[in-house]
């Protein structure tokens, strides 16, 4: 009888608990031993079946627990049309999956499936869009590390969108805040790694040959033409005014904090309206002047103590040859050999090729574009030079300057293969001004009664609070209004109750979602075509660039719930690039 006790006993244990349920066993059955000298047999069964007993109910609280364990993932939205959009809206989420230890759902974008990710990624995930009882998009780190903490009643499954603008530094703007992941790269190796296996392209591409007894340097020089504007800046000046270099000391997690130069220039609303959309008005450090590269191809050589080296321009221009003459006339250096592409330089040829080879250099000079950040996330360059964001004015309506310069210092170890080529390298210092640990402050949320009311879907408590004099017009997290909250939760009663209080159908949140966006998002039909019927604008945009079409279009419109939405809705969707 006690070998069957002691049977049964093992059977339940392994079932619930495996192995440890095992050794659990082990340390009973000497427990048991004891019990044995020290009682007898009749005892020793009655002390068995309560291990049993005791087992069963620690398991059944266990799964229960489990059960109701709020689950979260985290996956993106498309981010623009061009290839460097695309990737670093995937290469946010995937930062923020990491950081926070929440699982990264993986959809294909254009241009990915040229990458290893399209095969690498996880494709069996626990929930997605359709299961998920809550999808909330973020705009920062800060709102990540909030809703974290923050309770959703009847929520277990909670999908986290990250999109093209969210932000990953605290004070910082969507594209400044990308040099935290340029750290993070660096500094969790297995991150890293394991990003540029992602970035691999899936196919063959072109390498410039690159000279063993040179240091190498990339140089991406976007021009336009093609999806932009012509450039209209005089390219080449000498304005007489100074420049400051901020330098970024990977190796050291700091961001050393050099003075900005302020200067008088031309405001962009001074720019007639035609003006103001070409890629030169709205997007100055895309594409800084030539005379910037000429600036920081001298500088590098400084650095470098003028040691031998290769430049390779990588343009879009379509006469490459005629672009080199120019900044190579201009450089006027003898210890620079410079090359180029001579043929099909357009701007959507040769896009994954260039974006791969300029990750193989030693060195990269670029503007701000998404496509060359990602090329520096490829690759282990030793320095990268690039213009400060914000800090590229236009003088006079004709010049663009540059006025503050960012170095992104890696300090290659002496087991470098390309060592001996830097060694003599008077490395810049960063302890001379104020360096700071870079940080993330996380918001403090107080969550009014009235949207305690409105999340709990408690129309009764509502409505007290109103009577004591409540205003309906509160907002709260992320500047939401009530109506926000009962259109994200799916509650038709609560949507009618405030339209009807007159809470407008189209006011935008801080993050220009409208009660129609966050309730589309999650999957609300009934709520979709309350709102619909009381005039809501599914054409709003929020700061991502995406529409309430766009959602069940471009990223869900393969899920029945959205097909249906999408059935409601009259807008078109936002075209791409």
């Amino acid at each position: 009888m006690q070998g069957g006790c002691v049977h049964q006993s093992r059977y339940v244990l392994w079932l619930f608990y495996g192995k440890g349920g095992i050794t659990m066993l082990n340390c009973c059955a000497r427990f048991c031993s004891f019990l044995r000298g020290l009682l007898g047999r009749f005892t020793l069964r009655i002390a068995a079946l309560l291990i049993i007993a005791v087992a069963g109910i620690v398991a059944i609280v266990v799964l229960k627990t489990e059960a109701e364990k709020t689950r979260y993932a985290i996956t993106y939205l498309p981010g623009g049309g061009r290839l460097g959009d695309k990737i670093v809206t995937y290469l946010k989420a995937k930062y923020l999956a990491q950081k926070y230890n929440v699982p990264l759902i993986f959809f294909p974008l254009n241009y990915t499936h040229q990458f290893a990710m399209s095969t690498l990624e996880p494709k069996k995930q626990k929930f997605d869009e359709v299961s998920a009882d809550r999808v909330i998009q973020i705009y920062s780190d800060t709102d990540l590390a909030f809703l974290l903490k923050k309770k959703f009643p009847g929520a277990k499954k909670i999908l986290f969108l990250c999109g093209y603008n969210t932000s990953l530094q605290a004070g910082k703007d969507f594209g400044e805040g990308l040099e935290i992941i340029n750290l993070y790269t660096v500094q969790n190796k297995q991150f890293g790694d394991n990003v540029k296996r992602m970035l691999t392209p899936t196919r063959t591409v072109t390498i410039p040959e690159l000279p063993k007894d040179r240091i190498t340097v990339a140089v991406h020089i976007r021009k336009g033409g093609g999806y932009d504007a012509p450039l209209k800046a005089q390219q080449y000046f000498n304005v007489g005014l100074p420049v400051t270099y901020s330098i970024i000391d990977v190796r050291k997690d700091t961001i050393a904090n050099f003075p900005t130069f302020n200067m008088a220039t031309t405001p962009y609303t001074d720019f007639p309206e035609a003006l103001k959309w070409t890629v030169e008005h709205a997007f100055t450090e895309k594409v800084p002047p030539e005379q910037f590269y000429v600036d920081q191809i001298k500088k590098l050589s400084e650095m470098l103590g003028d040691a031998p080296l290769y430049v390779h321009i990588f343009t879009d221009d379509k006469a490459p040859l005629e672009l080199l003459a120019r900044i190579q006339a201009h450089v006027n250096k003898s210890n620079i050999a410079f090359g180029t592409r001579k043929t099909e330089n357009v701007h959507n040829v040769n896009i994954v090729d260039d974006m791969y080879a300029m990750s193989k250099f030693d060195c990269l000079i670029r503007s701000w574009s998404y496509f060359s950040w990602v090329s520096q996330i490829m690759g282990d360059h030793k320095i990268v030079i690039y213009p400060g964001q914000g800090h590229v004015y236009w003088i006079n309506k004709e010049i663009l300057f540059v006025d503050n310069v960012k170095v992104f210092l890696r300090e290659p170890r002496t087991d470098d293969p390309r060592w001996e080529l830097f060694k003599h390298v008077q490395w810049p210092k960063t302890n001379t001004v104020e360096a700071r640990k870079i940080a993330v402050e996380e918001p403090v949320d107080i969550v009014p009664q009235l949207f305690e009311a409105v999340e709990h879907n408690d129309l009764v408590a509502l409505k007290a609070l109103l009577q004591q004099g409540y205003d309906i017009h509160i907002r709260g997290f992320r500047n939401n209004t009530l109506l926000h909250t009962a259109a994200e939760n799916g509650y038709e009663a609560m949507v009618l109750f405030l339209l009807q209080k007159g809470i407008p159908v189209n006011e935008a949140n801080a993050c220009n979602e409208t009660p129609l966006y966050l309730a589309v998002l999650n999957k609300h039909k009934g709520v979709v075509k309350i709102l619909m019927e009381h005039g809501a604008d599914d054409a709003v945009q929020n700061i991502n660039r995406n529409n309430a079409v766009d959602v069940v279009v471009k990223r869900f419109g393969a899920s029945l719930p959205y097909k249906e939405i999408a059935a409601l809705l009259r807008a078109t969707p936002t075209p791409e690039i």
